[in-house]
């Protein structure tokens, strides 16, 4: 009966496989070269919809899905408050920054690009050597998700199953660009779609089957856990400002040319994420009553949701269906760093010392995406726990690129020192070292007092270079 559980996984592989030859197709029969710019952000005008849909599959990963209902079977609806920032943040970029990223899409790629034309070359290698060691992190985040995945359901080693989601991801991103990325990931939303439709009705009649014995308190239960001040406000600005302006979001910007388009493509993508986050957390909760006396595993959630169903082969079907949507989260985050991590690698960091042509940027940023795929592993074994990992991704961001990034996005006119983020890297990283290593018992967190350094040595540059030039 297991066999039966393959069938939702082959055809996604098989849909996957279709549409990456549909886009070689396309790219042989096109009498236009392909540039490093299709490789980046694509060719085809892809509707709002469309957008929203890849930001939404860039976005959902395996720490969304497995890590969130691990939370929510923990603290029920408490921790929701925490990912539930992220979509606000989204809609903020939405509102306010989105459209601007936008006016630079006749000659950016990167945000180091748009770093580089307001501040100096230094600053676009700083963004490059930061989005490099943020791809690498997430990479073994999914790398280890989609390994724990295919190796509790297969009963293959732990490595195998890291190494085959690597491989296989940077296998059609290098061949297609972002054009594929972008299919896949549409292709990807649907599946998680449904994959929620069906975890969400899965979760209600499993606690509706066992109202008698559902304890209230399963729903809101912050005391199990160790949320001081400090810990909670660490939390509240990782999910905040841990994702604002990824470089896998900030080019799904790049690629519109219509500035409202880009804004309302990121504010269906807050609003959803808000939802589904909402949903994995009553998966979660839900799973209590299911093996109330197993510990959470890597496919606890395809067990609850396939524990509604009585018949054998149906059961073995949407187990199936549920396994296939948490590989497919993985696939299309995985898809989305790598192509961002390697387009930023060549381009801020290599680009900056060497002028390629546009036939050696494209073939550098696609070796880059396999190099990337391969070291990017190697994070997988820092950690079993994966939103442990991910905020290391979010403690190489936040103290270093947020603000001086939005600032110059916002106000480019105003900035007076072409090294003020350069001071402000400098500051945030200095802070976050002392406040992690030195001021073990200071109130503000670590993360969050490295980005007030941040700004704080950002804006003491501008006064500075302000009153010297008087």
């Amino acid at each position: 009966m297991k066999t039966i559980a393959l069938i939702p996984i082959v055809i996604y592989t098989v849909l996957i496989v279709y549409l990456l030859y549909l886009e070689i197709r396309r790219q042989n029969r096109s009498k236009v070269k392909q540039t490093a710019r299709d490789v980046a952000l694509g060719t085809t005008n892809f509707s709002i919809i469309a957008i929203g849909m890849t930001l939404i599959g860039s976005n959902l990963g395996p720490a969304d899905t497995m890590g969130l209902s691990e939370e929510g079977a923990k603290y029920g609806f408490f921790f929701l408050l925490f990912p539930a920032l992220a979509g606000v943040q989204q809609i903020i970029t939405g509102r306010f920054f989105a459209n601007k990223i936008a006016e630079h899409s006749n000659d950016c790629l990167t945000m180091g690009d748009i770093m580089g034309k307001t501040y100096s070359s230094p600053t676009k290698v700083l963004v490059g050597i930061f989005t490099l060691v943020q791809a690498l992190a997430f990479t073994g985040i999914l790398a280890l998700a989609g390994g724990q995945i295919l190796s509790s359901f297969f009963d293959i080693p732990l490595i195998s199953g890291i190494l085959f989601t690597a491989i296989f991801v940077a296998f059609y991103t290098y061949l297609g660009g972002m054009n594929s990325v972008i299919q896949t990931d549409v292709l990807q939303f649907y599946i998680i779609f449904f994959f929620a439709i069906v975890a969400l009705i899965a979760a209600i009649i499993i606690l509706a089957n066992n109202w008698i014995s559902v304890d209230t308190s399963v729903f809101w239960r912050p005391e199990k856990g160790n949320f001081t001040v400090r810990a909670t406000l660490n939390l509240m600005i990782a999910y905040f400002l841990g994702e604002a302006f990824l470089p896998m979001y900030s080019i799904r910007a790049l690629i519109v040319t219509d500035k409202k388009k880009a804004s309302y493509s990121f504010y269906i993508f807050g609003g959803f994420i808000i939802i589904y986050y909402a949903i994995m957390m009553l998966v979660g909760i839900s799973s209590n009553y299911v093996n109330p006396n197993s510990t959470f595993s890597s496919i606890a959630i395809v067990n609850t949701v396939s524990s509604l169903f009585q018949i054998v082969w149906l059961k073995y079907l949407i187990g199936g269906f549920a396994l296939t949507a948490l590989l497919g989260l993985t696939h299309s985050t995985l898809d989305s760093v790598l192509n961002a991590g390697a387009t930023s690698f060549v381009r801020d960091v290599l680009g900056t010392f060497v002028k390629f042509s546009d036939g050696q940027l494209k073939n550098n940023i696609n070796i880059s995406l396999l190099v990337i795929a391969i070291f990017g592993t190697f994070f997988s074994v820092l950690s079993n726990n994966l939103i442990e990992i991910l905020l290391i991704g979010y403690t190489v961001w936040v103290p270093t690129i947020v603000f001086p990034f939005a600032y110059s996005v916002l106000f480019p006119k105003k900035i007076i020192s072409r090294h003020s983020a350069i001071w402000g890297i400098a500051g945030g990283i200095l802070g976050w070292i002392l406040s992690q290593y030195v001021f073990k018992d200071l109130f503000v967190p670590p993360m969050l007092f490295g980005f007030l350094c941040n700004i704080i040595f950002f804006f003491s540059s501008e006064i500075i270079i302000k009153k010297w030039r008087k």
